[in-house]
């Protein structure tokens, strides 16, 4: 899973970038997404969380993830949505940048009792060159959990699966 084995990197970074919409509602639409990562979270911490996931399941990950804070993530300067871990690594010449929220599940969500509070994590990737620019990907809801007989963690997508498009990332 993306927690594991990742190795820090410096603190502090601004990107900005812009998120397109590619399918199902809202299809064709664009934003612009301000990130600031405060830091990034350690092996030891990535590791602890997994080992809860797996262990406990993925709404025991959401409430000690709602009390992690490693920066915060704005779209359309439409308030602020904080990330709770932020991980590094390299992958070949780009270096990857995982970012992992506790998704605000709203009021309409929990009293229509609807199918999607079953998906309480977003996901941002980005991969980004020596210069700070790239692209990147989006899973605006997801579930998280460990397949004992795989071996491995699982993210499932509500809806159409990773359907928004990080363009123009640009670290500031």
């Amino acid at each position: 899973m993306a927690f594991l084995a990742l190795p820090a990197a410096a603190e502090e970074e601004q990107y900005a970038a812009t998120i397109m919409v590619l399918g199902g509602v809202g299809s064709g639409s664009t934003a612009s997404v301000d990130i600031w990562i405060d830091k990034f979270n350690t092996n030891e911490e990535a590791v602890e969380l997994a080992t809860l996931l797996a262990e406990k399941g993925q709404d025991a990950l959401r409430l000690a993830m709602e009390k992690l804070d490693s920066g915060r993530i704005s779209i359309d300067n439409e308030g602020i949505i904080p990330i709770a871990v932020a991980r590094s690594l390299t992958g070949g010449d780009k270096r990857i940048i995982r970012i992992f929220i506790a998704r605000n599940i709203d009021f309409l969500e929990h009293f229509e009792m609807t199918r999607s509070r079953d998906y309480p994590f977003s996901i941002v990737e980005m991969q980004v060159n020596e210069e700070g620019k790239g692209e990147g990907a989006a899973i605006a809801a997801a579930k998280l959990r460990f397949d004992a007989k795989a071996q491995q963690f699982v993210v499932e997508s509500f809806g159409q699966g990773t359907n928004l498009k990080l363009v123009n990332v640009r670290r500031w």
